[in-house]
């Protein structure tokens, strides 16, 4: 039989206990983070992504989270494009960009994420 997991952060075995022996390698779990819409956001402020662009910020699923920072108030505008896939076929993805319009509201998104992080 299997043993129930429980709902609280198990320590990894290979997590030192000792103060002395904590390395900054083994604080680097208890730093905050910069929820995912908000980095999305920023970087959408200077630049437009597709999926596969915004893996390299930690989101996999960008539609998902393009719908969350429309939800707060920012029109996302979206451009099919194709890029090369597996094997030498073709993808097809969205590129995802903020709406001009928009702009302001994202820009004072960004400022009430950094305030609330200080």
């Amino acid at each position: 039989m299997l043993a129930r997991m429980s709902h609280q952060k198990r320590r990894p075995a290979s997590v030192a206990t000792d103060p002395a022996q904590i390395t900054a390698l083994d604080t680097l779990d208890d730093t905050p983070r910069p929820k995912k819409w908000k980095r999305i956001l920023t970087t959408l402020l200077s630049r437009s992504l597709n999926r596969f662009e915004a893996e390299r910020h930690g989101c996999h699923c960008l539609n998902s989270t393009v719908s969350k920072i429309e939800h707060k108030g920012v029109t996302i505008l979206r451009e099919p494009e194709r890029v090369p896939g597996f094997a030498g076929t073709v993808a097809h993805v969205m590129r995802y960009s903020i709406a001009p319009a928009s702009r302001d509201r994202a820009l004072e998104l960004v400022k009430e994420a950094r305030a609330q992080a200080t």
